[in-house]
């Protein structure tokens, strides 16, 4: 029995498990195989199971999408960090309407309670074949490199001085020149991915594989940070001892990509109230090795010792739970980094608290709750 023999709702299903690159070799076998490929049913499969894609929007046919857009470019999907000197930044490519529009998130300059801003980079049109850069006061040229490296392209404005220009409001001048110097060069983004709550070590999990309350799932937060405003973290779990603050991006002390706070789940922080009214107090606190678990998850009195700030921020008056750690400390453009002692505070699953003994100052943390797309590409390394 041959497959001319079946009908053609099991041919088409059978080519909806089928690559695209096969329909190539599946138009020439015959005149019938020929227009079941030319179905678009057929094609909206493989941008749905290829891409990700569920709303469709307004477009001529799945076919025309996938072979104009989708096939050239759908690798572009998914969340990156951009590499613009040491500040970085965080960007998303996703689909909207028959395009692709690449978008970046922006914290608030000063309130690490507001959500982020989307900014629109640029779009790419596949019925067009057009790039348009979306970032000045009107749309102007632009063009992708795609690099051999899984993951990796390169954004070059065709009018980098207008660009320029429309980022003088948001921009101190330190970084308008660092921006201005990687405008030039064109801008290189890497994919990374955001971990997620299934990234927690097994052994941390609750008897029902929940996150317990007295640590906190990993994924993107926005940090205060001084005079250097409110920052894109990402933490993430380096083994069942250790979780990882990474900045997505950075400053001209602590760059992107660096860690910025390591949490020592092994090691909590025991202190009475009277302890946390003086930090003299609290820096004489010994880390001690906790090997039976974590902590209890039992709400505990927080405190802000004397004489620290807080960084417009008004903390908690209870937290989940509290442990030892370090973060990350550098003269400017990176010299001499260190780590320093910090005591790290869980206040529910989606607000952290750093207090950085030395320094004498209180950083918040709150957890991003936007959806981001999921990477199309699957088998690249993250950029983080």
């Amino acid at each position: 029995m041959s497959l001319l023999c079946l009908p053609d709702e099991i041919l088409l299903h059978i080519f909806k498990k089928c690559d695209v690159i096969d329909q190539k070799n599946l138009k020439l076998v015959c005149h019938r195989f020929y227009d079941l490929t030319n179905e678009d049913a057929l094609w909206k499969v493989y941008c749905e199971r290829d891409f990700g894609i569920v709303d469709f929007g307004s477009i001529s046919t799945y076919e025309n999408l996938y072979k104009t857009l989708l096939w050239k470019y759908g690798c572009l999907i998914g969340t990156y960090q951009a590499q613009i000197g040491p500040f970085g930044g965080f960007f998303e490519v996703k689909y909207k309407d028959g395009k692709l529009l690449c978008i970046e998130w922006r914290p608030d300059i000063f309130d690490v309670q507001k959500p982020l801003q989307e900014v629109p980079l640029f779009i790419i049109d596949g019925a067009r074949s057009s790039f348009q850069c979306m970032c000045a006061s009107h749309p102007d040229p632009c063009t992708l490199e795609i690099k051999q490296i899984k993951g990796t392209w390169v954004f070059h404005c065709q009018n980098s001085e207008e660009h320029i220009k429309s980022l003088m409001e948001i921009l101190t001048s330190y970084k308008l020149m660092t921006f201005h110097s990687v405008l030039s060069a064109g801008i290189e983004f890497k994919l990374f991915r955001i971990p997620a709550s299934s990234d927690i070590p097994r052994t941390l999990l609750s008897s029902n594989n929940t996150c317990p309350s007295e640590i906190f799932s990993p994924g993107l937060f926005k940090g205060t940070y001084g005079a250097h405003g409110i920052e894109i973290i990402m933490f993430r779990y380096k083994d069942e001892n250790e979780i990882h603050g990474v900045k997505v991006t950075g400053d001209p002390n602590v760059f992107a990509s660096e860690i910025t706070v390591k949490v020592c789940l092994r090691y909590p922080v025991i202190v009475s109230d009277e302890e946390q009214r003086e930090l003299s107090s609290l820096k004489r606190l010994k880390a001690e090795l906790k090997r039976d678990g974590i902590t209890s998850g039992e709400k505990k009195p927080f405190i802000i010792p004397e004489g620290c700030t807080t960084r417009g921020y008004n903390p908690p008056s209870h937290c989940i739970a509290r442990y030892h750690g370090f973060g990350q400390v550098a003269h400017f453009d990176f010299v001499q980094p260190s780590f320093i002692p910090v005591h790290v505070m869980v206040f529910s699953n989606d607000v952290i608290g750093v207090l950085w003994l030395d320094l004498e100052c209180f950083s918040a943390y709150e957890r991003i709750h936007d959806s981001f797309v999921e990477p199309s590409l699957k088998d690249c390394p993250s950029a983080l």
